[in-house]
């Protein structure tokens, strides 16, 4: 089985790459405790100064998997850094492709900076598949 969540480092940079590209790198129980065990080892490597967030294949992150019982309810704001833990390193959040809903969220709040390709589509399509609150206010201001 293939890892859910990659980290490389080179040059004290880490590369973090979301990894599950036949779902659109959708958030799943797996990858938002892969997520989470990231965050740590990227603020204990002494090795690294710098994250580069983004994800395999064509998206960046297209938001929580809705797929019954791939997601438990209130999950995905585990992954985020600022949200029950601290990153004290910068993270750079590298988008290509789609960024929906909660990979909107990690993209624009979840990292100190975001750079977005020319083809990036970013935003919150809750609304559409039936739901409230949603990504849009996972993590606090």
């Amino acid at each position: 089985m293939a890892e859910v969540v990659l980290y490389e480092v080179k040059d004290q940079i880490a590369y973090i790459t979301m990894n599950r590209p036949d779902k659109l790198n959708a958030l799943n129980n797996e990858m938002v405790a892969e997520l989470n065990k990231t965050w740590d080892r990227f603020e204990e490597d002494p090795e690294a100064r710098v994250a580069i967030l983004g994800g395999a294949g064509r998206a960046f992150c297209a938001g929580a998997d809705i797929t019954p019982g791939a997601l438990e309810p209130g999950t995905v704001r585990r992954c985020f850094p600022a949200n029950g833990f601290q990153v004290l390193k910068p993270i750079i959040g590298a988008v290509q492709g789609l960024a929906m809903g909660a990979g909107s969220s990690l993209a624009i709040r979840g990292c100190d900076l975001t750079i977005a390709a020319e083809e990036a589509q970013f935003g919150f399509p809750e609304g559409r598949a039936g739901r409230v609150g949603g990504s849009s206010n996972i993590i606090p201001i």
